[in-house]
């Protein structure tokens, strides 16, 4: 993927592409398993045009804060299981969220049982969640269900949040993709 339009520095290609953009395509890449190379054309001095380091400079601040959910992760929950992408290691579930959820998230398909915290990538304030089952199953010691995180208010806020599901066990009876 390129900063621009161009894959060397070409004087004219002033079309930056955003910093959402470029942590978009990261995140939708990572959560199917792969890897990110960005080309930045540096000037025949070596310097980066001003838009180029802003936007690295912007990556970095948000990968200081959430980069434990993108590296050495695997993909994380099906796509019926979460309306976004999402990463996982061991335990810990990523869900990653393009937009600022209003309310809540939903995480369908998972042993709810098992889930011991919620919190926002970053902070330490665990966020309310409550599990549902469906009666058939709420007798049994394992079941699976939905999860309904409570986002409301300024618990979840910047640019693209992260918010980590921490497991006691395997997260999900569901096979995880590995791609």
């Amino acid at each position: 993927m390129t900063i621009n339009y161009s894959w060397a520095y070409v004087p004219t290609d002033k079309t930056y592409k955003s910093t959402y953009e470029i942590l978009r395509t990261l995140i939708e890449v990572v959560s199917r398993g792969g890897n990110l190379l960005l080309n930045v054309g540096p000037k025949p001095d070596g310097t980066l045009a001003s838009e180029e380091a802003q936007t690295l400079d912007d990556l970095a601040i948000w990968m200081k804060v959430n980069k434990e959910s993108i590296e050495n992760v695997t993909p994380g929950l099906e796509d019926w299981q979460y309306y976004g992408p999402s990463t996982q290691r061991g335990e810990i579930v990523y869900l990653h969220n393009f937009a600022l959820p209003q309310e809540s998230v939903v995480v369908r398909g998972v042993k709810v049982a098992r889930l011991k915290s919620a919190k926002v990538l970053g902070s330490n304030e665990e966020l309310t969640f409550t599990r549902r089952t469906a009666i058939h199953d709420a007798e049994m010691p394992d079941p699976d269900g939905e999860i309904i995180i409570d986002v409301r208010g300024n618990k979840v806020g910047g640019l693209m949040p992260v918010i980590v599901l921490d497991f006691s066990g395997n997260p999900s009876s569901v096979q995880i993709r590995n791609w």
